[in-house]
């Protein structure tokens, strides 16, 4: 399969689950400065930035990458908000050509935690097909909405135990019934 057919059929996926949540295609927006096969999607609650990285590169290559990618998000979440069209969520998905090393997992691990101006998320081709797809977040919950309900979430073995607690209970629990026993727990607690 071809590159640009893979991230065809990775916009294909976007796209499915976007456009029935009220998202729309909207590359006015982004400057120049993109990489090939980006696209920005809108709604009036969030903004989507596909940052697809076609060919692989290092750690220090992939952070300037990264910066420049949560630069030009901010900017658009800063013209919106400058402009009275209200505060948006904003998410990255970045993909990669292959599954990363682990040295790059580590920075994928930390850029994913990392709330500052947006939510980001990784993708990487593995055996010519999108891994991780179901770890974007405001696209699963719309996957889980239309009925799909075989989303499971890795575990991945590094994390605190907490973490993984969480994590595997999220694949029985809804984040709803989640929310509501921890605010019941601390309740308890007052």
């Amino acid at each position: 399969m071809s590159g640009t057919c893979r991230y065809d059929k990775l916009i294909d996926w976007l796209e499915e689950r976007l456009v029935p949540v009220g998202f729309s295609r909207d590359d006015v927006a982004l400057p120049s400065k993109v990489p090939d096969k980006s696209g920005l999607w809108k709604s009036d609650y969030a903004l989507l930035l596909l940052w697809p990285l076609l060919s692989a590169i290092d750690e220090s290559e992939l952070k300037k990458s990264l910066a420049l990618a949560r630069d030009i998000m901010d900017k658009i979440l800063t013209k919106i908000e400058e402009d009275h069209l209200g505060r948006m969520d904003g998410y990255i998905i970045v993909s990669l050509p292959s599954e990363p090393n682990s040295d790059i997992k580590n920075l994928v691990h930390s850029q994913e935690l990392d709330t500052w101006i947006c939510r980001m998320h990784f993708v990487w081709l593995d055996n010519n097909d999108w891994a991780r797809q179901e770890r974007v977040s405001v696209l699963t919950l719309q996957a889980k909405s239309t009925g799909v309900t075989d989303i499971v979430l890795d575990v991945p073995s590094n994390l605190e135990e907490t973490e993984k607690a969480l994590l595997e209970r999220l694949n029985v629990d809804s984040a709803k019934k989640i929310a509501e026993d921890l605010i019941a727990q601390v309740s308890a607690t007052l």
